[in-house]
């Protein structure tokens, strides 16, 4: 008897942690090499995470060129991809359509920026896919953390679900509510997780977070 097919994916978006390309705001207090190891170390976290849940998971990677050493410092996933588009709507877009088209089931797209994600929440997105269109986890600085979509849906409803990821401004305080508006507007059931907090600035850095980070 074969196995059934998992029902529930997760895809990773990451960036080649290269100082002076990831966290340029949190660099600005602590230095582009310290923002650079940190980001690493989130990265770490964030595949624990992934990996308590026991769900299978692809790596996109954005540049594309760094595929190589994502698979040499975080060996051992089945799927490392490029990120592919414009801006990060349309690569978040692409990498729904890939998942959706080549495997069957719900797709759980996050970043490595949310140290109090835990496996908890990734689950329960799952669960919310049961019976809603989307499932969303705001975070504090009005974007989000998390982003989950039901497979059949988003397969009969492509072109509506490309909307909510086009013309959005990135990075400002409003991506989530005008997110949840369009969400609304499509009249796409969404369901709903606990806000949390990203790590963007020194700020950020709460000894909460750090602990995660760094646990004991």
């Amino acid at each position: 008897m074969s196995r059934k097919r998992p029902t529930t994916r997760i895809a990773l978006f990451l960036k080649n942690p290269q100082p002076g390309r990831v966290k340029t705001r949190l660099a600005k207090t602590t230095g582009f090499e310290v923002a650079s190891l940190l980001y690493r170390q989130m990265i770490w976290r964030t595949l624990e995470v992934v990996r308590e849940t026991a769900l299978p998971a692809s790596l996109y990677v954005d540049p594309g060129n760094a595929l190589g050493l994502f698979k040499v410092l975080y060996p051992g996933w089945s799927s490392y991809r490029p990120q592919k588009g414009r801006d990060l709507g349309e690569r978040m877009f692409q990498a729904f359509t890939t998942e959706v088209n080549e495997h069957a089931g719900n797709l759980i797209l996050i970043g490595s920026d949310c140290m109090a994600l835990c496996p908890r929440d990734i689950l329960q997105a799952r669960d919310i896919l049961k019976s809603q269109d989307c499932a969303i986890g705001p975070s504090l600085d009005g974007g989000y953390y998390l982003i989950g979509i039901r497979g059949d849906s988003f397969k009969a409803r492509r072109q509506d679900f490309r909307r909510i990821f086009s013309n959005i401004p990135w990075s400002q305080a409003t991506v989530y509510q005008e997110t949840l508006r369009r969400l609304k507007k499509l009249a796409l059931g969404v369901g709903f997780l606990d806000q949390k907090g990203d790590i963007d600035q020194a700020r950020d850095l709460s000894v909460g977070a750090l602990n995660a980070l760094y646990p004991a």
